[in-house]
């Protein structure tokens, strides 16, 4: 191993630390519930008891609140798991980000654009309101990532 790739892999997981640092810290000022998030919790206590709570709307993606209803069917705040869940998604965004970009150009544009992306403005506020873009851009992610290394079923199976 050499010594550029053992710095580019520390990088990375400083910057994936950092992000989720910072993420953890200031999702304590995510106060409101969104009235998407709150439908997608909906969602999930609707399918975890057949029913006979929460809500259901057609066009919603299923994923999410599949996610979050197991929260809640579990015991806990469905509302704070999320935003943990959602955040620890985007942590792996910001990997798949890098190992995309590693696997396709080099090290160096995975490690720019795995910073863009931690540092996008808009990935960095929109991660912990609960929404979907987050869980299915890592779904999508990861579904480009097994691709690429040839894993056609399950790189399926995440699309």
């Amino acid at each position: 191993m050499t010594a550029a790739f053992k710095i580019f892999n520390k990088i990375i997981y400083i910057i994936i630390f950092l992000f989720l640092l910072v993420k953890l810290i200031t999702v304590a000022y995510y106060k409101a519930v969104w009235w998407d998030s709150s439908v997608y919790a909906g969602m999930g206590k609707y399918i975890y008891s057949l029913g006979n709570a929460g809500l259901w709307e057609d066009s919603r993606p299923i994923a999410w609140p599949i996610i979050l209803g197991l929260f809640w069917k579990i015991g806990l705040n469905p509302i704070a798991a999320g935003r943990i869940t959602e955040i620890i998604f985007g942590s792996l965004c910001i990997l798949l980000t890098y190992s995309i970009g590693e696997r396709i150009f080099n090290r160096k544009t995975a490690l720019l654009s795995s910073i863009l992306l931690a540092l996008s403005p808009t990935f960095f506020f929109f991660n912990g309101i609960m929404l979907t873009e987050t869980v299915s851009t890592f779904f999508s992610l990861a579904g480009i990532y097994l691709f690429i290394r040839k894993k056609y079923v399950v790189s399926g199976a995440f699309f």
